[in-house]
């Protein structure tokens, strides 16, 4: 729903395969890319700038502290970016890499969970 570009990413097969076949179920095969890589390596290669993203890695990887890192400083975000980042409780969310601020978070159950924006210079 007005999104110029959007890109789904999952480094498992099977994912990948569900992810492409509900693309097409949709009729979005002209709007959604779905890529299958890892992650953090997809994230080391030629940034693009994203508004919105979904950071959702398997838990027990610890993934968040490094992806967020690749994303603030390799020029994936835009100004005013939003990340809506999930892990495991006992594990909680990362420190966030400069200029990645909280706007919110929250544990509920065994997930924590947070909305983190990209600061601009004005805020």
């Amino acid at each position: 729903r007005g999104a110029g570009r959007v890109v789904l990413l999952d480094r498992a097969h099977r994912v990948v395969e569900q992810l492409r076949e509900n693309v097409r179920l949709l009729g979005l095969d002209d709007d959604v890319k779905v890529v299958q890589a890892d992650g953090v390596k997809w994230l080391q290669g030629t940034p693009q700038t994203f508004d919105i993203l979904f950071l959702d890695p398997p838990f027990a990887d610890n993934l968040l502290p490094r992806a967020c890192r690749l994303l603030a400083e390799n020029g994936w975000l835009a100004p005013g970016a939003l990340i809506y980042l999930e892990t495991d409780a006992t594990t909680g969310l990362p420190d966030l890499p400069q200029p990645l601020v909280w706007e919110k978070h929250k544990r509920m159950g065994q997930v924590a969970f947070g909305l983190a924006r990209r600061a601009t210079q004005d805020t």
